[in-house]
């Protein structure tokens, strides 16, 4: 048997605010697509340098699809959203914005819930708790429109609030009454416990399976998801409704 390796590429660049000036911190981050499945995907990321200045990989030569990676702690800067180029590239600009903050309040209060922005397929999004009184505050979000999902923490209520703009007007807002799905992941090894994620457009919810299998995605709006493993597993169930239960799913290792 004959294998070829291929040799990897860089995507080089720099980061620069609205007004063209080098933001010296964070990180960019590519995402990447196994070709033999959409379902295995990785990620490679690079440092800013002082400079502003990235260098990226080695990654297969083809098409990238960059993302701007805030600072961990107190981030102040937030991407404008994807960035697409074709490996290798030495002269990618990927333009950043001032961090804003949004604010509300959810009538009715839930000592354990958990506001969420942009929860998406693999990827939760920055998060915060809600207060005694329902109140929070996420910050470190980008200037421009997203969706709100607010979880109770406890029971199936949620909130979901689709084009919020951070940075305004706090926001007072209500519980609706969701559902959720139930079931059942088959093929794992004894006393494994995985992540799974009911996806619906642009709309990810997900939960872990308890070491026997199971599991319950819960607070879902109404409507159908696609079921999908995340983690070193792939398997899934298409079209499901929130609020069914029996669910089977058989996982099978990447």
């Amino acid at each position: 048997v004959k294998v070829r390796l291929a040799r990897g590429v860089f995507v080089e660049g720099t980061v620069v605010d609205a007004a063209g000036l080098a933001v010296p911190e964070g990180g960019v981050q590519a995402r990447l697509t196994w070709p033999d499945s959409t379902d295995r995907r990785g990620f490679e990321t690079a440092p800013v340098d002082r400079d502003g200045r990235f260098r990226l990989g080695p990654v297969a030569p083809g098409p990238v699809v960059l993302f701007y990676q805030p600072a961990m702690a107190r981030p102040r800067w937030a991407g404008s959203g994807e960035v697409s180029v074709v490996a290798p590239r030495a002269d990618v600009v990927v333009v950043v914005h001032p961090t804003v903050a949004l604010h509300g309040r959810v009538v009715g209060g839930s000592v354990q819930g958990i506001a969420l922005w942009n929860p998406a397929e693999g990827n939760p999004g920055p998060r915060a708790p809600l207060d005694a009184d329902g109140r929070f505050a996420l910050r470190g979000l980008p200037p421009r429109p997203g969706l709100l999902y607010i979880t109770d923490g406890v029971g199936d209520r949620y909130v979901l609030v689709d084009r919020v703009s951070p940075g305004e007007a706090p926001l007072e807002l209500a519980w609706s009454d969701g559902a959720a799905i139930e079931g059942r992941v088959v093929g794992l090894p004894a006393q494994t416990s995985v992540g799974i994620e009911a996806v619906a457009g642009a709309f990810t919810a997900g939960a872990s399976t308890s070491v026997d299998g199971t599991f319950r995605i819960r607070a879902l709006p109404p409507g159908r998801y696609r079921l999908r493993l995340a983690g070193s597993y792939r398997g899934g169930s298409e079209d499901v409704a929130a609020g069914t239960s029996g669910v089977l799913v058989t996982a099978v290792s990447r």
